[in-house]
């Protein structure tokens, strides 16, 4: 369950303060990638003088259960591209179903933060309905907000120097989980998804490092391109 000052921030958050205290943003730059271009991306990365490429944290499956209202806010607010959006969701690494995360992921402009609340999950079970969430969440979030979509996909970690971070997301599979739960996941059309993440302080260090990537940067959301997916 949410501590009582957790549930006052999340509370704020979806009343649209939260803005207002908008701390420690960073940047996100993504790169959707077919197959035979994460072969190429690879092969650039690793050739990349500039670059010192360490990795940082074992390959594991991240798990997440996106959240939206009864007018699918969060999923128009994504593709129409608003500023200042927020995305709710549940998240768990392998099959740790026990302990898992409840995020507000926050975008203002071009740069994120993420607020997080680990929750003991006694159930042991994902969070696909309504009363699952309301087992899991203070009122004030539960009654607005129901699981919508359920996303998983492998994940390696690495970082290219001066703390800058880069991800790359493969398998990605999707289930609609509203009004009625999907058995089947349906894989992604997308074969890979490379991310960089740095704070807003090593601009200037990400810059230098990513100029020249042979690769287009792209808008890409997991939730939104999940829901295209599986709801046509």
């Amino acid at each position: 369950m949410l501590s009582k000052n957790k549930n006052l921030i999340v509370d704020k958050m979806c009343e649209g303060s939260v803005f207002e205290s908008f701390t420690d943003p960073r940047y996100e730059i993504k790169i959707p990638l077919q197959k035979g271009q994460l072969n190429e991306f690879n092969t650039y990365i690793r050739n990349n003088s500039k670059v010192r490429l360490k990795k940082v944290y074992s390959n594991r499956k991240v798990n997440s259960i996106y959240l939206d209202d009864d007018d699918l806010s969060s999923y128009a607010d994504n593709v129409a591209g608003i500023s200042r959006r927020i995305k709710r969701r549940f998240r768990w690494y392998d099959n740790d179903l026990n302990s898992i995360v409840f995020e507000n992921k926050i975008k203002k402009n071009k740069a994120s933060i993420k607020q997080s609340e680990r929750i003991i999950n006694k159930g042991s079970r994902p969070p696909v309905n309504r009363k699952d969430v309301r087992g899991l969440l203070h009122k004030s979030i539960s009654s607005k907000f129901f699981p919508n979509l359920e996303v998983n996909y492998q994940r390696e970690y690495y970082e290219l120097g001066f703390g800058i971070r880069m991800t790359i997301d493969t398998e990605m599979k999707f289930r609609k989980l509203h009004p009625i739960v999907q058995s089947k996941f349906t894989s992604s059309p997308v074969y890979a998804v490379v991310e960089f993440k740095y704070s807003v302080a090593q601009s200037a260090q990400a810059k230098s490092l990513l100029s020249g990537i042979p690769f287009r940067v792209f808008r890409h959301s997991k939730y939104v391109i999940g829901m295209d997916t599986v709801c046509r």
